[in-house]
């Protein structure tokens, strides 16, 4: 499930990247790289977010719960620049998605924490280390054969909207919409 999350956002990195490199049609690469060093200072504000708001709703929701919220959260904000491809609109999907991947990497991370024995941990963690960063890898290859030279692609932003609640499916179905809490 986490492996499929961060391979949907690696995409939609590399899409700003090609977008800010062609610089949002405005021609100056200084202002480009500015835009893109912001956008990254956003998405970086909602990873820092998530680290202070998850743990205060897993006390009301469960993990698994609360991953199943961030993962529709997470379909919802693609199609922000659906609307409308600006700056404005790119800082927003930034921000929700950085809040969505990092509380659902923390809800994950407490869940194998706490439910998977000790003999077992280290071996798991690096597994899912492994998956967490190939699937990015894996994005960022598919970002270079299917988006377009210039990031924008409408069906695209779509499909990951599709994919983020299709994941979003799958894990309640796995999951079973457990309710329960990790161990204090």
């Amino acid at each position: 499930m986490i492996g499929a999350q961060r391979y949907l956002v690696g995409i939609v990195t590399v899409a700003l990247v090609l977008v800010f490199r062609n610089d949002l049609d405005r021609g100056d690469a200084e202002a480009a790289f500015g835009d893109l060093a912001l956008t990254t200072l956003v998405g970086g504000a909602g990873f820092v977010l998530a680290a202070v708001v998850t743990p205060a709703v897993v006390d009301r929701l469960s993990p698994p719960r609360w991953i199943l919220t961030l993962l529709v959260v997470g379909g919802a904000v693609h199609l922000v620049p659906v609307v409308a491809v600006t700056l404005p609109s790119l800082l927003v999907t930034a921000f929700v998605l950085g809040l969505c991947s990092q509380g659902i990497k923390i809800c994950v991370d407490t869940l194998v924490q706490t439910g998977v024995d000790d003999a077992f941990r280290g071996r798991v963690f690096s597994l899912y280390d492994v998956l967490f960063n190939v699937a990015f890898v894996a994005a960022a290859a598919t970002g270079a054969v299917v988006l377009p030279l210039d990031g924008l692609s409408t069906g695209l932003l779509l499909t990951l909207a599709v994919g983020h609640v299709g994941v979003a499916a799958a894990y309640a179905r796995v999951s079973g919409g457990r309710s329960s809490r990790p161990a204090p």
